[in-house]
């Protein structure tokens, strides 16, 4: 269901560089821009986002292609600017990105499928011994009774 709503579990990159790139660029593309203005509206804030800053974007546009990903992997020139700097672990790092910020959203898509889980492992006569099934349960609810996937603090 994630896949034919559009979403990529496996975060994998685009294949075309220009598409990577404008989709950063793009706020649709992941929505916490927007959400960052709604929140800093209603409290009266105006919030500022660095990476819109005209100059970023068109210094970030003018990179040549193979800078910004080469062979599939992506920020090219950051990593070879910082390879004398940091250790290599840090430099050669391709887990950003993986948090998955987008997961209730993407669970809303799923959630019939996430409830017959759920309904599974209730019937189950081992699952208790393995998993808090009241908190699981709980969170179901929580994620049912919130549409908008936005955690509440």
């Amino acid at each position: 269901a994630m896949a034919a709503s559009g979403y990529d579990p496996g975060f994998h990159p685009p294949a075309d560089p220009s598409e990577a790139r404008l989709g950063g660029l793009m706020p649709e593309s992941s929505g916490v821009g927007l959400l960052w203005l709604e929140f800093g509206a209603a409290f009266g804030l105006e919030v500022g986002d660095p990476t819109a800053d005209k100059r970023v974007v068109t210094f970030c546009l003018g990179l040549p292609e193979d800078q910004f990903m080469r062979h599939g992997e992506d920020r090219r020139l950051i990593r070879r600017a910082m390879a004398e700097v940091l250790p290599p672990e840090v430099v050669w790092n391709n887990r950003r990105g993986k948090q998955a910020a987008d997961l209730p959203d993407r669970m809303h898509v799923s959630l019939g499928e996430i409830e017959e889980t759920v309904a599974t492992l209730q019937r189950s006569h081992r699952a208790p011994f393995y998993l808090d099934m009241p908190r699981l349960r709980a969170n179901l609810d929580r994620l049912r009774r919130n549409p908008t996937g936005v955690r509440i603090i």
